[in-house]
């Protein structure tokens, strides 16, 4: 991969799916992460990048047993709202030792600027209200934020129908 890039250096694509295989690997948050980050730096103006920088970013947080401090610490790395970046860099990451309230309390943070990433995929005077990936991501993304919420320790996973018609009744309402 190196080779390719060295070869191409503002080739965005290589990097995106570096990011692709280092994720569907089960490679470490901050790695591919930091992959989609600098597709998205190179790619300038382009949706699909911007969009699964954010899209990982906040599956991430909602992995089986909760965001680990890694995890915190890779989407914390790359924000998107100035005002979550500041957040951001006012903590020292490998210092901090996070009670269970403040990783929520992070989550929420770091939900919120993700979400606002997606919706900037669908807004705009092109065509980036019909770009459905955002729209199905954002769905969603609601759905598990609200079952974050509404259990404690509990992993509850939407299965089947139920899954589909709620992501259907979501997008139908906005």
């Amino acid at each position: 991969c190196q080779a390719a890039l060295a070869g191409r250096p503002h080739d965005w694509q290589l990097l995106f799916y570096q990011g692709k295989v280092a994720h569907k690997l089960g490679n470490a948050a901050g790695e591919y992460l930091s992959l989609f980050a600098q597709a998205a730096i190179k790619a300038r103006g382009m949706l699909e990048p911007l969009y699964r920088l954010h899209a990982s970013r906040l599956k991430a947080l909602f992995q089986p047993g909760g965001a680990s401090a890694a995890t915190l610490r890779a989407v914390a790395a790359h924000p998107f709202l100035q005002d979550t970046k500041h957040l951001c860099a006012a903590v020292d990451w490998d210092q901090e030792a996070l009670s269970a309230s403040a990783t929520e309390a992070w989550v929420d943070t770091l939900y919120e600027d993700g979400m606002a990433a997606l919706a900037f995929c669908l807004t705009g005077n092109d065509n980036r209200k019909y770009y459905h990936k955002a729209r199905y991501r954002m769905s969603i993304m609601r759905l598990w934020n609200e079952g974050r919420k509404q259990r404690s320790a509990h992993t509850v996973m939407i299965h089947g129908a139920a899954r589909w018609k709620a992501v259907v009744q979501t997008c139908l309402q906005e």
